[in-house]
This record gives structure tokens, sequence and C-alpha cells, in this order.
């Protein structure tokens, strides 16, 4: 089964570029994360609402790697970040 689900940053969120380290930060929840080149384009990606299949497509064209790997990988960063409250799903 597919999933249904569509992701986008949460509202409140802010991005930071520091020292060349793109960090989120959500001032609601006092949550950030220090993201890698993945995660920055994942969260440039979801600033509208995106379904993982379309991170997938995304990804794979700049890395060109497995996509059922980038599918999981993807699927791990998104629960953290819905942890940290810097996105939120919709369906």
């Amino acid at each position: 089964m597919r999933n249904a689900y569509k992701y986008r940053i949460s509202p409140e969120i802010i991005y930071q570029n520091i020292n060349n380290q793109f960090i989120v930060i959500n001032p609601v929840t006092e949550e950030f994360m220090i993201l890698n080149d993945s995660g920055k384009i994942i969260c440039k990606e979801i600033k509208i609402y995106k379904k993982i299949d379309d991170l997938v497509e995304k990804l794979y064209s700049v890395y060109k790697i497995d996509k059922n790997r980038l599918k999981k990988d993807i699927k791990k960063y998104l629960v953290i970040c819905l942890k940290k409250g810097v996105i939120q799903k919709a369906q």
C-alpha cells in the first residue's frame, strides 16, 4: 500500500545558515536540527505538501542510489522531523 500522506514544513519553523550548516528551529517546541545535504533538500522540497514518492524522485535525481533505500531513509528522517515538530503531515 502506498503512503497517502503528504508532508510540509511546519509554519513556525525558522531556517538559519550558520557557518555552512543549515539549521531548522521550532521556537514553539524549542527543538532544532542541524541538517546534512539530504536533509536540506528534503526541507526545501516540502515547503508545500509533498508525498514521499516525490521526495524519493528528487533525491534520486541528485544521488542516483537505490530508490527503495531512499524511501526507507526518507521515512526514518520524516519520523524524526515529525517528533521534533519540524514538519507536519496531512492526507
